[in-house]
């Protein structure tokens, strides 16, 4: 009995780390299926009727540092997923900066409420660095309704100039 009980440990230990690394593995291919819609894309928008979304650049050191900040939702939006690549950048090499697809919660926006604790925003902010004064991020936005089984998705196309 005690060898049984053993050997089912076993497997459940397996198991379990089995279940991580398929969902490590479906994290990081919805990841670059992301920047492959993304790269594909043509058709951009400046604004949406669904939420606020606008950006900012700052020098650093050797480089700049880019904030894609998205809020004041005008409709209820959950399982949020954001993410943000530069024109002319290997993403097999680098991190393209992203939310909502790593992480194990999922980041949601209503009007007017907010509660951290499940996973209820105010708003979100993806950040990278770039070495171009002058470039361009093309960001694809993600969510679904309450229901979870309509998603929708926009696109993004923001030219940076910092101006030096």
């Amino acid at each position: 009995m005690k060898k049984f009980l053993v050997i089912l440990m076993i497997i459940g230990i397996l198991t379990g780390c089995s279940d991580v690394k398929n969902s490590n593995s479906i994290a990081a291919g919805r990841y670059f299926d992301m920047i492959e819609i993304l790269k594909n894309n043509e058709q951009f928008e400046d604004s949406s009727n669904y939420f606020d979304i606008s950006y900012e650049v700052s020098k650093i050191n050797d480089g700049y540092r880019y904030y894609v900040f998205m809020d004041n939702p005008r409709i209820a939006m959950y399982d949020i997923k954001i993410i943000v690549i530069e024109d002319g950048v290997d993403y097999s090499e680098v991190m393209a900066g992203n939310i909502g697809i790593f992480e194990d919660g999922s980041y949601n926006m209503i009007p007017n409420q907010t509660n951290i604790e499940k996973g209820f925003v105010k708003g979100l902010s993806v950040s990278g660095i770039t070495d171009k004064a002058d470039t361009s991020l093309k960001v694809m936005i993600t969510w679904q309704d309450k229901l979870l089984s309509v998603t929708s998705r926009e696109f993004f196309r923001f030219n940076l100039n910092y101006g030096e």
